[in-house]
């Protein structure tokens, strides 16, 4: 009876202790023991709000802007314009597919406003021929200017206003598929003004016509234009691969030559995509003839 008794008891206490895990015999059992609790605990990756803000620009804002009929125009006008935004429309489909059209308008937080007509015909003659003209307007009410040369100063700044409008065309020859070489013609009038930033003088209360050339005046130029171009990114909303580019221009002064001036212009940028082109590294190197 004691036997019987003494067996129930070892059994109850045996049921009622808790369990103790085995502590693993080796160092090898241990790594294993520790993964599996890793992956019974891991979580899928979530990525954070500029991942995502990245992602969506460049998966679903770039067709956005680059959308066939109407469509958002956002962005910059030029610098220190501000953000911009108005609206485009865009018809790929002229000419049996060969012209493309783009109209828009836009203005930016800063009053800087500017609209442009486009036709294009990008890819003639087996794609070995482009032409394109345009005509624009601009009103930039707001522009800095310091001074000439290595004289300036920000302690000299000041604003002024500028308006023009652009008529112009210009032709390409492909004499490969990712060479382009041209040239071009623009007409354009500057007609400058006072200058509507109110935290800084406009340009006429410190500045004459000695210390800031062409102030008072104003001048219609012929621009005259030579480039070459190439390009062999991949894609071209870049995931690698590089457009280099370099231009010559003349502006040929209409009301005398007085102000008639050459102009040269570098823009190179260069593309590495790494995780399997999931990201992408750019580089740029741009210049241009000192202000």
């Amino acid at each position: 009876m004691y036997r019987i008794s003494g067996l129930m008891l070892l059994f109850w206490l045996a049921a009622g202790t808790p369990a103790y895990p085995q502590e693993p015999a080796t160092r090898a059992e241990a790594d294993r023991e520790r993964r599996g609790k890793k992956n019974d605990s891991a979580q899928p990756y979530q990525p954070g709000g500029l991942e995502r803000a990245m992602h969506f620009a460049e998966e679903k804002a770039v067709f956005i802007v680059g959308r066939e009929g109407f469509y958002p125009k956002l962005g910059s006008l030029t610098t220190g314009s501000g953000f911009a935004y108005g609206a485009g429309y865009r018809d790929r489909d002229l000419f049996d597919k060969k012209g493309v059209l783009d109209l828009w308008a836009a203005t930016s937080t800063r009053l800087y406003w500017a609209t442009e007509a486009r036709l294009s015909f990008p890819q003639l003659a087996n794609k070995r021929v482009m032409v394109e003209a345009w005509a624009a307007h601009r009103e930039y009410p707001q522009e800095d200017f310091f001074g000439i040369g290595p004289d300036s100063a920000r302690d000299d700044q000041t604003s002024y206003a500028i308006r023009s409008d652009l008529l112009g065309s210009r032709i390409g020859i492909r004499p490969l598929p990712i060479v382009l070489a041209g040239g071009g013609l623009e007409y354009l009038n500057p007609r400058l003004g006072r200058g509507k930033d109110s935290s800084v003088p406009s340009i006429e209360e410190r500045f004459n016509s000695s210390t800031a050339p062409g102030l008072g005046d104003s001048a219609a130029f012929l621009r005259s234009t030579a480039f070459l171009e190439v390009d062999y990114r991949e894609p071209k909303n870049a995931r690698q691969g590089g457009w280099y580019r370099i231009d010559f221009s003349r502006y040929a002064d209409r009301d005398g030559g007085r102000y008639t001036v050459n102009r040269t212009d570098t823009d190179l940028r260069q593309f590495v995509g790494f995780l399997a082109g999931r990201r992408v590294l750019a580089g740029r190197l741009f210049t241009w003839p000192p202000g």
